[in-house]
């Protein structure tokens, strides 16, 4: 054996333990662990003590007073539901309204009327047939190519 060798075979551990201090030297002391308070978790608030609120009283009068709901047939009040048939009714359709021309996937599978699965985060559709038909799972279903691309989607290259 030659001596360069052996020289490197006797210094590599001394070697090896000088860097692994070096690195411990340069870490430097690890991160405390924060554990949590022995009462439990702290609220952002104190707690303030407040007075008993009392309920109001109903007023008893003799006069006649107005209903508490509306009539049947009557105006909807701000806020109410409007009256079946109505504009708003067709304005809040959901979103997987066949009439709008798309439904939503059930468990991440198209209805075999809309075939078309489109992905709204890359904005492409695949067609039964297309190499990633299969693997695809579409956040909205079509029941034709047209209809996909009429809503700003553009077909998948294979």
């Amino acid at each position: 054996m030659r001596a360069g060798t052996r020289r490197t075979i006797v210094l590599a551990p001394f070697v090896g333990m000088g860097v692994a201090a070096l690195v411990r030297m340069l870490r430097g002391t690890p991160a405390p662990v924060f554990q949590p308070r022995p009462g439990g978790v702290p609220t952002l608030r104190p707690e303030v003590p407040t007075a008993p609120v009392e309920s109001p009283k109903p007023a008893t009068s003799a006069a006649p007073t107005e209903p508490a709901y509306p009539e049947p047939g009557g105006e909807p009040e701000m806020g109410g539901e409007p009256e079946p048939g109505g504009e708003a009714e067709e304005d809040a359709a959901p979103p997987s309204d066949p009439r709008k021309g798309w439904v939503q996937p059930v468990d991440g599978v198209c209805p075999t009327d809309y075939p078309v699965k489109v992905k709204l985060r890359s904005g492409i559709f695949h067609q039964p047939g297309m190499l990633a038909y299969e693997r695809t799972i579409p956040d909205r279903c079509y029941p034709t190519v047209e209809a996909a691309a009429a809503d700003g989607f553009r077909p998948a290259k294979r």
